[in-house]
């Protein structure tokens, strides 16, 4: 399937203006302009251009089910939810690619990849978490948090919580969470 291919289908499962300008960037990060419905990915491989154009195609929603606002103070909730959602994407649509994502679900990841000294000490994911964390080079992306994966497995079974979950904001005082409705992902990050 053509990247442009997955941008129309995955607008029209995020119920948003197909509209959106994709670029290829010499970028170090993907970047997303909502404003003036823009993505720019840097380009690497399919599985990559997958997985950041996933990701920025939902801060766009974001932006758009929050009345085109851009709420900096919970830029957090918007990174974990995107997060999730690009994998399951890249799981969707990478093909044979995705099983350079596999490992990342994998707690002894870092481990038989030699990212951690000292394993023995790493006694929890959290540990191993902290241990790693930062470490996102050569396109590795640091450990999946097990509540992330939570929220990844609650937009799998049912994308209506992610369309729902999309005006987050009015939830939200001062960068926190209120939970004022019964929405899993909002509840899972309220807990979180």
């Amino acid at each position: 399937m053509l990247i442009k291919d997955i941008k129309d289908y995955l607008c029209k499962e995020l119920d948003i203006n197909g509209a959106i300008q994709l670029e290829y960037a010499d970028l170090n990060a993907p970047c997303c302009c909502p404003e003036i419905r823009k993505i720019q990915i840097v380009r690497k491989q399919n599985w990559n251009d997958i997985y950041q154009l996933s990701h920025e195609l939902l801060h766009i929603s974001f932006y758009e089910h929050n009345e085109n606002n851009f709420a900096e103070e919970c830029i957090w909730i918007e990174e974990i939810v995107c997060e999730e959602y690009s994998i399951m994407c890249l799981e969707r649509f990478a093909g044979d690619e995705r099983i350079q994502w596999f490992g990342y679900l994998d707690n002894d990841f870092y481990i038989k990849n030699g990212n951690v000294n000292n394993v023995e000490i790493a006694l929890s994911v959290d540990e191993l978490n902290r241990m790693v964390s930062g470490y996102k080079e050569f396109g590795v992306r640091q450990f999946i948090h097990p509540t992330a994966l939570r929220i990844k497995s609650v937009i799998e079974s049912n994308i209506k919580e992610l369309i729902e979950f999309l005006d987050y904001q009015k939830y939200t005082d001062e960068g926190r969470l209120i939970p004022l409705n019964d929405n899993k992902i909002l509840q899972i990050l309220f807990d979180f």
